[in-house]
């Protein structure tokens, strides 16, 4: 089998560009949760106005079985084949702030090459950090604001939200690209939508507007979640309605929110005092023997 070097992956499609500026990876087809990165996506493109620079070779990356081509038939005539694209593209953010994205289905195939030829490909261009954005189904009460989570090196992580302890999961291959920046000493960093798991496969706009929230905060792009925020009500009085029939999902919301609250208060440093405890306890005991 030959062996393909990476620069046989792509071919320059647009204008030069010159760095730094933040690469956002958004790729789909690894996790998700109530099409967030969906919406995220659509929501960027919609204001960023991007410029394709750089296209993947998909005959080589991609399973067209597993992602098959679209064709529209109009009164038994087949139109034109659609084929997916998976695009290093440069945009601007609403205050004109320009950013790099690649985005597109993830590779099926040669995530080594296919990792090295993004790095090269924006290193040579200038990056001042790279960002994954994502979500995925999580404990989480819809009544609370939607929690984003951050990956990256420790000193990124340290002052944001972040899960804690040891996990060890499937990887997507943004984590891949990932290491061959950090390899060139770029701070990459991933962020996590918490979606509330029994929301997962409805609407949830909440958690992609989050997302684009702490975009602003982390490499500092400005888009505007107006038309997502418009959303929300629809989506709490689905979810509120979802909770009224079903008295058994109550309850385990009502645990989830307990668990929330106590997790926000431990990372905010906000601990019970001794006589708040001390309290706690002779209630406990007040109930135990009333028993």
């Amino acid at each position: 089998m030959s062996i393909i070097r990476p620069d046989q992956l792509y071919s320059a499609i647009g204008p030069a560009v010159v760095g730094p500026m933040p690469l956002l990876l958004m790729l789909d087809g690894w996790v998700e949760a109530s099409d967030t990165m969906a919406k995220v996506t659509e929501t960027i493109k919609a204001q960023a106005q991007l410029t394709p620079l750089v296209e993947f070779d998909l005959d080589e990356l991609l399973d067209h079985r597993a992602r098959r081509p679209l064709i529209t038939v109009v009164d038994g005539v087949p139109g034109k084949l659609s084929w997916p694209e998976l695009l290093l593209s440069v945009g601007t953010d609403n205050n004109g702030a320009p950013f790099l994205a690649l985005h597109g289905p993830e590779p099926d195939f040669r995530w080594k090459p296919f990792s090295r030829a993004v790095s090269t490909i924006v290193q040579g261009i200038g990056v001042s950090r790279a960002v994954i954005v994502g979500a995925y189904p999580a404990p989480a009460p819809h009544t609370r604001p939607v929690r984003v989570s951050t990956t990256g090196r420790a000193e990124d992580v340290g002052h944001r939200p972040h899960t804690r302890g040891e996990a060890q999961v499937a990887a997507g291959v943004h984590f891949a690209i990932c290491e061959e920046l950090d390899a060139d000493g770029t701070s990459t960093v991933g962020l996590w939508a918490q979606v509330p798991y029994y929301l997962a496969t409805t609407g949830w706009p909440q958690a992609a507007s989050g997302l684009l929230a702490n975009l602003s905060q982390l490499v500092d792009l400005e888009f505007d979640s107006a038309s997502l925020d418009t959303e929300a009500p629809a989506a709490i009085e689905a979810a509120d309605a979802m909770m009224s029939h079903n008295p058994a999902l109550q309850s385990i919301v009502d645990d989830l929110e307990t668990r929330f609250d106590a997790m926000i208060q431990v990372e905010q440093g906000e601990f019970p005092t001794g006589d708040e405890l001390e309290l706690e306890v002779q209630q406990y005991l007040r109930n135990v023997d009333g028993e």
